[in-house]
């Protein structure tokens, strides 16, 4: 709920600072005031401003296709986006790979037990990926995998929590797992 909230606090200076822009406007601002869209879980809006990007550039493209998908799970309409994604991972650029991942993590989780299993470690390359660039994403990732593993019984869970308190407690997912820990 906190992260809608910001996401659609965000959205109308975003929409204002791209009209502002001289045209051709960057696809950069657009995929942008998409992702904050598709975290305020504003479909319609995406759609709309999806519709500009041009995805000339190969990063661009990557990024839009990552968008896309994440538009299915947030529209709760998971479809060919989220699994072509899962065929072209290798092909990513680290950054939209890093995204990507953690959309089919997110599209997994929901599924049986297999895979929530691959949900699991679709969150722990996450962390993997993230880990010299990023403590918050690198412990979201730890978090989310030891969530699902737990919930599964894995004794895989105890090492997972173990590293996330270990090494990520200042975080906001690891103040999180510490407040689990003591309730």
């Amino acid at each position: 709920v906190a992260r809608v909230e910001k996401a659609l606090k965000k959205v109308p200076g975003v929409q204002e600072a791209i009209k502002k822009m001289a045209s051709p406007r960057p696809d950069e601002a657009y995929l942008y005031y998409v992702s904050l869209a598709l975290a305020a879980e504003d479909v319609p809006a995406a759609q709309k401003v999806l519709a500009a990007v041009q995805a000339k550039e190969p990063f661009a493209a990557q990024l839009r296709d990552v968008l896309l998908a994440q538009q299915e799970l947030v529209g709760k309409n998971p479809g060919t986006h989220l699994g072509g994604l899962e065929a072209r991972l290798p092909t990513l650029h680290p950054a939209n790979r890093l995204l990507a991942q953690y959309w089919l993590g997110t599209w997994r989780a929901t599924g049986d037990e297999a895979a929530q299993r691959d949900a699991a470690l679709d969150f722990l390359t996450v962390a993997a990926l993230a880990e010299d660039h990023d403590q918050e994403l690198t412990a979201a990732g730890l978090y989310h995998a030891w969530q699902i593993l737990d919930k599964l019984k894995d004794t895989a869970a105890a090492a997972v929590r173990q590293e996330l308190l270990g090494r990520y407690r200042d975080t906001a997912q690891g103040k999180r797992a510490a407040e689990l820990e003591r309730s």
